[in-house]
């Protein structure tokens, strides 16, 4: 099957139905084996998604291909940590690394126009998706695409006092 023979009403039930099943424990071993960081103890944490399973987790590592200063902040981590999501993509998306790729090369674009945006950070084994098998709600078990990225840690508009800085800043 090809993206045009697609059916997109029947692939959103199966992004539903293909969700991950994955906890913290898993993701530490996922940053483990695939990207080679080190979450800190007690940083990961479960982020809300539709269709597939993303955490949180504040880490270390020693790879300088992780650690681009663009996506460094200080916030009051200790010296060396850096934060990311760890991404279990669906079933459906899985299937189709070449989406989950354009998703990657737009990112870059992004970048590249010196506007800040993740990166899919590279594997153990250099590539921008791992891969890795992961239960279904039905006990089933899949091959996942995984992706490691960097996060910004920031707050809401709404929840930042609007200064003058700010306020210039937005136009």
């Amino acid at each position: 099957a090809t993206a045009l023979d697609s059916n997109p009403l029947g692939d959103e039930e199966s992004r539903k139905v293909e969700k991950p099943v994955a906890n913290s424990a898993r993701c530490i071993e996922l940053a483990r084996s695939l990207f080679g960081i080190e979450p800190l103890t007690g940083s990961v944490r479960d982020l809300d998604s539709y269709d597939d399973r993303n955490f949180y987790c504040k880490a270390t590592s020693s790879r300088p291909e992780l650690k681009a200063a663009a996506d460094c902040h200080a916030c009051g981590d200790p010296p060396g940590s850096f934060h990311f999501v760890v991404k279990v993509h669906n079933g459906v998306e899985s299937l189709s690394p070449g989406f989950i790729e354009c998703q990657n090369l737009a990112m870059e674009l992004v970048r590249a126009a010196g506007v800040w945006c993740p990166r899919a950070l590279p594997s153990l084994e250099g590539r921008q998706i791992a891969f890795a098998e992961q239960p279904l709600a039905d006990g089933s078990v899949r091959r996942h695409a995984v992706r490691c990225l960097p996060y910004r840690p920031a707050c809401l508009l709404g929840s930042a006092l609007p200064g003058a800085a700010l306020l210039r800043e937005l136009g």
